[in-house]
């Protein structure tokens, strides 16, 4: 995952080249966030990686309860 306003990284390029690199991933961008596409629009992509995780047979992921749980929590309240 990867936000289309990233400063850090090119994201249609990390997006195309990751595919190619590692057989079976898929890169996709999300719209209106930076780098941190994972807190500014947590429950999209708690949902891409579910959605992912089920088209290869894997199960839901159990939710994250360790170390930093809390502080993850207060930044997605945000």
């Amino acid at each position: 995952m990867y936000g289309k306003r990233s400063l850090l990284v090119h994201p249609r390029r990390q997006a195309e080249r990751v595919p190619r690199l590692v057989p079976g991933a898929r890169a996709e961008i999300v719209a209106d966030t930076g780098h941190g596409p994972q807190i500014d629009h947590a429950e999209q992509v708690d949902a891409r990686i579910l959605g992912f995780m089920g088209s290869i047979g894997r199960p839901a992921a159990r939710p994250f309860t360790g170390p930093g749980a809390r502080i993850l929590g207060a930044l997605r309240s945000r």
